[in-house]
């Protein structure tokens, strides 16, 4: 079980992981969208190498994009599922293969009760 922090905001999901020394073993960011669709991400600011798990609306692993390494200058790269996804996961490097978190693969959470919530005891 992982703690994990839900990025529901514009600002949140922007914000992300940037500018962050590291990420402790067992926490998560959970990016929480609207509508499906391809939503991309980069490494802008950041700092060391992730996974990114994408989920569609019913949970189950849709791209894995593993040991993304940090951008190191500009333009930087962008990163984006192969099929619409509802959300996405971000976890240390090597953390979605320690998960079993593979294409077709579920993962189970519980997002907060109210949307301005920033935590959420599992995922």
């Amino acid at each position: 079980m992982l703690q994990t922090e839900v990025m529901a905001s514009d600002d949140d999901r922007q914000m992300g992981l940037m500018f962050r020394p590291s990420l402790p073993l067992d926490h998560a960011l959970l990016f929480v969208f609207a509508e499906p669709d391809f939503h991309a991400f980069w490494m802008k600011n950041c700092k060391f190498p992730i996974d990114m798990v994408w989920l569609d609306e019913q949970g189950t692993v849709v791209h894995v994009a593993e040991k993304v390494p940090p951008c190191t200058k500009d333009p930087c790269p962008t990163y984006q599922p192969l099929r619409r996804a509802a959300y996405v996961v971000e976890l240390n490097a090597g953390q979605a293969r320690r998960e079993k978190a593979v294409v077709g693969s579920r993962i189970d959470f519980t997002l907060p009760q109210h949307p301005s919530a920033t935590r959420s005891p599992r995922c």
